[in-house]
């Protein structure tokens, strides 16, 4: 996630936010663009970033929040060699829904209320700052899990082997109540 993106107009052009009284070098370089000053009074919410070209700002956690809203879709699939293997398509657009097991697929259609709901519960995993990659190097045989998820026409890919992040257990708790199916 690119916090100096700025996410009103997409430019580049941005500046931190400095919060303090300036001395004449952040003077210079807030009259240069280079930074924004922010005041003297500091509060719990203040903007950390400020776009050049629209004068927009924002913290970083506006653009985490928004990203999680501009999830577009989710594949996952998770198996083992001797476990079952389960993928789940979830097109967070059309609300259009596939589970597919060993012996069963399933197919559904989320309202609008349960998709923005699917997307505040995947927030609470983190799932979007997960690192690309979960391996342990010694075991080759153990589950496998792989994860794509678009955001904003971009995807993002993770996978692992036999390794998981921290909250793997969160969301496939999370799939499986939301899809009625295991996913584990």
């Amino acid at each position: 996630m690119n916090v100096k993106v700025c996410p009103n107009c997409f430019s580049k052009d941005v500046a931190n936010i400095i919060y303090g009284y300036p001395s004449h070098e952040l003077l210079e370089e807030a009259n240069e663009g280079k930074v924004k000053l922010g005041g003297c009074i500091i509060s719990v919410d203040d903007p950390e970033y400020a776009c050049n070209a629209c004068d927009h700002s924002w913290t970083k956690e506006d653009v985490i929040q928004l990203n999680y809203q501009n999830i577009e879709r989710l594949i996952a699939t998770v198996g083992g060699h001797f476990g079952e293997n389960y993928e789940i398509d979830i097109n967070l657009k059309s609300g259009q829904v596939q589970w597919r097991g060993e012996l069963e697929n399933v197919e559904e259609r989320w309202d609008k209320k349960k998709r923005d709901h699917f997307r505040y519960q995947l927030r609470m995993t983190n799932i979007l700052s997960w690192k690309k990659q979960y391996e342990k190097e010694a075991i080759r045989d153990g589950t496998s899990w792989s994860l794509v998820i678009t955001v904003n026409n971009r995807k993002r890919r993770k996978w692992g082997t036999h390794a998981f992040p921290d909250e793997w257990e969160m969301f496939c708790s999370i799939v499986s109540e939301f899809i009625g199916k295991p996913f584990h």
